[in-house]
């Protein structure tokens, strides 16, 4: 009896250690899965915040189609600054701000001055506007799409 337990432990052992594997590979999967979403919403935080502040910069400069109105200011100042500190959660605080200038300088260059900024509104105000209101939506959406 005892050779034969002897013979099979190999197996048995075998048998656990691929098991092992497999549920280790699942869930480096699962986490891997985790980080391409926060990547992924970090990036679309970061492209909202730069956004808001492109319109917030616009919005100062009389040129623009825009009024000042000091409400709508502190509406795009506060959704600003809430989507790069998403972005910064989401990501990394340096990489939150590489990104922002980055999509930053992307939305400048299809502006030649601020009074192009409804350029950028046809394109950008619904997504951030929805960014900004549910961002649990969001993680919900990207979570689902994998």
């Amino acid at each position: 009896m005892k050779r034969v337990l002897l013979r099979r432990r190999p197996r048995l052992m075998l048998g656990l250690a691929l098991a092992a594997v497999l549920i280790l590979n699942a869930g480096a999967a699962r986490a891997f899965d985790d980080e391409a979403v926060r990547a992924k919403l970090a990036d679309e935080h970061a492209m909202c915040a730069a956004y808001q502040y492109i319109v917030l910069e616009c919005i100062g400069d009389k040129r623009a189609p825009l009024g000042a109105d000091a409400r709508v200011k502190e509406l795009y100042r506060s959704s600003a600054d809430y989507n790069l500190a998403l972005a910064s959660f989401f990501s990394d605080v340096r990489l939150a701000a590489l990104k922002l200038n980055d999509h930053k300088s992307e939305m400048t260059a299809k502006m030649s001055s601020c009074a192009d900024v409804s350029l950028l509104l046809g394109e950008y105000e619904a997504f951030c506007r929805d960014m900004t209101k549910d961002p649990k939506k969001s993680w919900a959406y990207w979570k689902d799409r994998k």
